[in-house]
């Protein structure tokens, strides 16, 4: 497997190198001038894309990774000091503690969290094919669309973990910028009788990825060949 470190400022990055600094000196003389790092670990040399990819915030004295749950409570990856430099490694964070610092980093999440969010606009009601969701449409690709009444107000392209986020808001982890979202729409909406769903966009249409949330809104079912052979069901949103 291999390593590459990159230091964050901002939504730029300033120095990008194979593998971790060689010595604890240098680390910390690249990281002072950044606020997230990042380390991307790559199965093979020659593979095109990562494997994992590991944001790293200050907390404190402190490099950590946002939390990601774990079977027991949480866990999230922590540099610690050798003899020479540092190492990466998992830790694991209580139940209670983890919820503590999820909350903790809500506030930080709301302005991404707003951004991130399209809201369906009026004028698109009169689309001559009842296309009402067109302006949160932004291609072919993940989306979580929020749902109300069996009708999309708004959307996320990408979802919660590919959407336009800053270094920062991904250093503070998908967990807490849910819950800012789920914030941002309670506060939209005056309510929380909304639900949040997985679909797919494509040609201007949104299919849903689960069965069980077509409870939530109507759809127009059919098959479809697989890429992988057989059928496949399609569930669009009507």
């Amino acid at each position: 497997m291999k390593n590459y470190t990159s230091f964050l400022k901002g939504n730029k990055t300033i120095s990008r190198m194979v593998g971790l600094p060689k010595s604890i000196q240098v680390f910390d003389r690249r990281s002072s001038e950044c606020d997230v790092i990042k380390i991307e670990r790559f199965l093979f040399e020659e593979s095109a894309y990562p494997v994992e990819t590991i944001y790293l915030s200050k907390v404190g004295e402190k490099w950590v990774s946002a939390l990601s749950l774990a079977r027991s409570g949480y866990m999230r990856y922590e540099l610690f000091p050798k003899l020479k430099n540092y190492t990466l490694q998992q830790v694991e964070i209580s139940e209670e503690e983890g919820k503590a610092i999820i909350e903790e980093c809500i506030p930080s999440q709301m302005e991404e969290a707003e951004k991130a969010i399209s809201w369906c606009d009026p004028k698109d009601e009169m689309d001559e094919d009842g296309r009402y969701w067109l302006s949160i449409y932004k291609g072919a690709g993940s989306y979580r669309l929020i749902v109300s009444e069996k009708k999309i107000l708004g959307g996320i392209y990408g979802g919660f973990h590919d959407c336009n986020r800053s270094y920062k808001s991904m250093a503070l982890g998908s967990l807490s910028f849910e819950k800012a979202v789920f914030e941002v729409v309670k506060k939209k909406l005056g309510t929380d009788n909304f639900k949040i769903l997985k679909a797919n966009g494509s040609g201007t249409y949104f299919f849903l990825k689960n069965v069980e949330d077509s409870e939530y809104i109507d759809t127009k079912d059919y098959t479809v060949p697989s890429t992988t052979g057989g059928l496949h069901l399609n569930m669009e949103i009507k």
